[in-house]
C-alpha cells in the first residue's frame, strides 16, 4: 500500500498491542501457538494476495490456514468469491478455470486430510471436539448468552485492561520471561 516506514511500523504496533496478538504475545503458551502461525500465515497470505496473486501459492497458503485453525480459513471464502467474480465478470478463458484449480486443489487437500484424521482418530470423519469437552455446564452457559452481546463487555475489559499479570516462578523466585 505504499505507507511510509513510520506509518507501517505504526500499524504494526497498533496491531501487536491494540489487538488480541498482546494476549498471545505476552503468555507464552502451547496451546496458543496455533493463533500464532494461523495469524502468520493469513498475514503472508494478504501480502501476496496484494502483490503478485499466485493462485496456487494463495490456495497453499488457505489450505496451511484451514489445517491451523479452520475457521481462520474463511478468508478464502473471500478469495473464492473474487475468483467467481472475474470468471463471470471476463469473458471465461482457460486461464481462469486454470487458476481456479489451482486454487482449489491444495484447499481440498487440506480439508479431506483433516477429514481422514478426523475418521482414523475418532472414526468419524466430522468429529468436533468443541462438542465433546467435559464442562458443559459452563458452555452451554455461555452458548445460552450468545458469543456477541454487550453482557461480556465488562469481563473483557477487565481481563484485557485491569488483571495484572500473573508472574511466572518456579515455586520460590522468579524465572524469564518474569510475567
Amino acid at each position: 500500500k505504499k505507507f511510509s516506514q513510520g506509518s507501517s511500523l505504526l500499524l504494526v504496533h497498533v496491531f501487536m498491542f491494540g489487538s488480541v496478538m498482546i494476549g498471545l504475545i505476552t503468555n507464552p503458551a502451547s496451546w496458543y501457538f496455533a493463533q500464532v502461525v494461523a495469524t502468520t500465515l493469513l498475514t503472508i497470505f494478504l501480502y501476496e494476495f496484494e502483490t503478485r496473486r499466485r493462485y496456487l501459492i494463495l490456495g497453499l497458503l488457505i489450505g496451511l490456514i484451514i489445517a491451523t485453525r479452520p475457521s481462520a480459513g474463511f478468508i478464502g471464502v473471500l478469495m473464492l468469491w473474487i475468483l467467481i467474480f472475474k470468471l463471470f465478470k471476463n469473458n471465461l478463458t482457460k486461464k481462469h478455470f486454470y487458476n481456479f484449480f489451482l486454487f482449489l486443489t491444495p484447499v481440498a487437500f487440506s480439508i479431506l486430510l483433516l477429514l481422514l484424521f478426523n475418521y482414523i482418530r475418532f472414526d468419524n470423519p466430522f468429529f468436533d471436539n468443541y462438542k465433546n469437552v467435559e464442562n458443559e455446564l459452563i458452555i452451554s452457559l455461555a452458548r445460552n448468552q450468545g458469543v456477541f452481546n454487550f453482557i461480556h463487555i465488562p469481563s473483557n475489559f477487565y481481563y484485557y485492561f485491569l488483571m495484572p499479570f500473573s508472574q511466572v516462578t518456579d515455586g520460590s523466585k522468579p524465572i524469564f520471561p518474569f510475567f
